[in-house]
């Protein structure tokens, strides 16, 4: 981290980079390729800089680092493939930094070689080409009392061309932001400063850029999408930062060069502990606010009379949500991948649900806050990830008052800010980036909803199916005379059908019983029946819908037959006509087996393989299948007509062109559907040749 004593001016960092180990030494190691140690030595002297109140001090504005926490971000580009590393941690020896970093060994000519500092602001995602590279400066930002937040500076190394990878390389250094030092002075508060937000309304202030590494200028300054009008800085009450009195307290940040033109307006907002204070200037005449690139720009902001409100103190539970094209998800605790998953909710205040994974406490923790479901708390650990971990983690949360929507930052890392996905089915995690980070926190109660499921949901009735069935109910949270029944016909609509003569719910046995007429003509129908658990907190469904197939025309139809041909193997999962009928698979056979005389598609160890038609529109008594296994009793055959079992399932011997059949007492009509099963330790089975009737 870089500290700034006199000035915090630098246009121009310069640098010196130096191998720290031989030709021998990369050569006895190819694996870990070559080992470049960079040695980094700031400027001595602060160059001048043109640019509206930029202040110097050509005295000793001298750079240093930290001896903790420095990473360079190194890139070799050759034959138009980039190669990028992270550096190893800066070491620090008289007031000099060192990096290591490795590459492959590359024998290609010309390397050209670039830097970006720090390596946080480098976008890890598909971001390699060095003419148009994404880098980033943080809205959120962590300075000290004489310093800017280094982790949101923004330094461009020179491009360097090479024929060959170097043992010794030096590097020059600019500074791509411009930097703020404003002093804010006469707060109505002794309270020590937690925060400080610098806002240009239709100003590009901070967010991610395109950068031209190799011509060393940034192309564009918060491009479409990725870019904030704001600045917001964190402090912690232990740094005793006060603004009260006429000298106020120093706020630095980085920023985009821009300007606030004369009649143009920025607002300051100071949050204490109990108060936050706001305080809007318009610039005044021929004294415009610019921030240029390399520059520091100093500036005051009286937050004499300053609007006044009570810092809003969150506490107690809530649900967290964001909303997408008027969609609201809120977060759960489940894991969804590496985020945290998305479930879509219709909000009210408060939000009653039984599903206590949506409900967070949230905790004021010191300065910051913490969030939680008992003893596991919210945390990130790394990349664009939301966990979940048994150890406190601080949170810092900043309202929007105008949208009335909160930000959730990490108080360790504020650039990691809690977001939900822009991808709808993407959960929540710890974003850089431009994904819906404005989030609304709404309290919430648990209460035991009712609930209410059947299992199955769905019932397949032959044409001539009169008994009567039994669906298993699942009660939670209410009793059987809380349920109520409604019957439907078709899929939609309240129409009441004719045709279910049976559909009560039996609360002793806690199920549903169903029956129905002989269906008598030649078309399928449908039914619904709603079962509603009602309770003084809520109201719970289970629907289950019910079809009943068609009356086969004119009794048992036609013999069908046909034997599969090789030709067959590349066809039937896009769907094989033959004879009339149109046959596909869920997956394609392995072979077409032509050993032995099989001659027969083949499947080897298929599970859950299905081969169906609903072209048939005869009834169907019987259905003959000619097969092959390689194993014995480890394959099944399982058909089904309209839903309807066909016969019991079929066990395959091991034997070659064996005649297997399946038959109903009655005809059965609708799709047909042959399901291949081979356990695990068997082998292929081929089907030859499909008979039905």
């Amino acid at each position: 981290m870089k500290t700034f004593f006199k000035s915090i001016l630098a246009v121009a960092v310069c640098a010196s980079l130096f191998a720290a180990c031989s030709k021998d030494d990369t050569v006895s190691d190819p694996s870990n390729g070559r080992k470049v140690t960079m040695t980094v030595t700031a400027s001595s002297e602060l160059e001048s800089a043109s640019g509206s109140r930029t202040t110097y001090d050509p005295l000793t504005g001298k750079i240093s680092w930290n001896e903790t926490g420095e990473y360079l971000q190194v890139f070799e580009t050759a034959a138009s493939k980039t190669t990028y590393a992270n550096s190893q941690e800066g070491t620090v020896s008289d007031g000099t930094a060192k990096f290591a970093v490795s590459f492959p060994e590359n024998t290609n000519t010309p390397l050209v070689y670039n830097a970006v500092y720090p390596a946080s602001a480098w976008i890890t995602s598909n971001n390699t080409d060095i003419t148009n590279m994404k880098v980033v400066t943080r809205t959120s930002q962590q300075p000290t009392a004489t310093s800017f937040d280094s982790n949101a500076d923004l330094l461009i190394a020179k491009s360097i061309s090479l024929e060959s990878q170097p043992t010794e390389l030096q590097m020059s250094f600019g500074r791509a932001v411009a930097i703020g030092k404003m002093t804010v002075k006469n707060l109505a508060s002794e309270e020590p400063v937690l925060g400080v937000e610098f806002t240009a309304p239709d100003k590009k202030v901070t967010g991610r850029s395109y950068v031209d590494m190799t011509a060393g200028t940034v192309k564009e300054y918060g491009y479409p999408g990725n870019f904030s009008d704001n600045v917001t800085l964190s402090y912690s009450s232990e740094m005793n930062l006060k603004a009260n009195g006429a000298t106020g307290m120093t706020a630095y940040f980085t920023c985009f060069p821009f300007e606030v033109a004369a009649g143009e307006t920025f607002t300051v907002t100071v949050t204490t502990a109990t108060k936050i204070f706001t305080k809007t200037v318009t610039v005044q005449e021929g004294r415009a606010l610019a921030f240029a690139a390399g520059d520091s720009s100093t500036f005051a902001v009286d937050m004499t009379d300053a609007a006044e409100e009570t810092t809003e103190t969150l506490s107690g539970d809530y649900v967290i949500t964001a909303t997408q094209s008027e969609i609201t998800y809120a977060m759960s605790s489940l894991a969804d991948g590496s985020r945290l998953a998305p479930v879509v909710i219709t909000p009210s205040n408060p939000y009653k649900t039984g599903d206590e994974t949506l409900i967070w406490t949230i905790t004021k923790s010191g300065d910051n806050y913490t969030i939680s479901q008992g003893k596991n708390y919210l945390s990130w650990e790394s990349d664009n990830s939301a966990t979940i971990s048994t150890e406190a983690y601080d949170l810092i949360i900043t309202k929007d008052k105008d949208k009335g929507t909160y930000q959730i930052a990490s108080a360790a890392t504020p650039s990691r800010i809690l977001a939900k996905n822009n991808t709808a089915n993407l959960g929540f995690g710890f974003y850089t980036g431009s994904q819906t980070k404005d989030l609304t926190l709404i309290p919430a109660e648990y209460v035991k909803l009712p609930q209410i499921t059947l299992d199955p949901s769905t019932l397949t009735l032959s044409y001539n199916d009169t008994e009567t069935h039994y669906i298993p109910v699942t009660l939670k949270n209410a009793e059987t005379q809380d349920v109520s029944v409604a019957i439907y016909d078709g899929t939609e609509g309240t129409e009441q059908p004719d045709w279910i003569t049976t559909g009560d719910y039996n609360g002793s046995e806690n199920r549903l019983e169903v029956a129905a007429t002989e269906n008598t003509v030649a078309t399928p129908r449908t039914a619904r029946i709603v079962l509603t658990a009602t309770t003084s907190l809520g109201t719970a469904n289970a629907t289950l819908l019910i079809t009943q197939n068609s009356k086969p025309e004119g009794g048992v139809g036609e013999t069908w037959t046909y034997t599969f041909e090789s030709a067959d193997k590349d066809k039937i999962a896009a769907g094989l006509t033959v004879n009339g009928l149109t046959w596909t698979a869920s997956k394609a056979p392995t072979a077409f087996d032509t050993n032995s005389g099989i001659r027969g598609l083949s499947w080897s160890k298929p599970s859950g393989v299905t081969i169906k038609t609903s072209d048939y529109t005869g009834g169907i008594k019987k259905i003959t299948l000619v097969m092959s296994a390689n194993t014995a009793n480890l394959s099944t055959v399982n058909a089904t007509v309209g839903g309807q079992a066909l016969g019991e399932k079929i066990s395959l011997a091991k034997m070659n062109n064996q005649e297997y059949v399946v038959e109903s007492e009655t005809p059965l009509s609708g799709e047909i559907v042959l399901t291949l099963n081979t356990e695990s330790s068997g082998k292929s089975l081929m089907i030859k040749t499909i008979t039905i009737n």
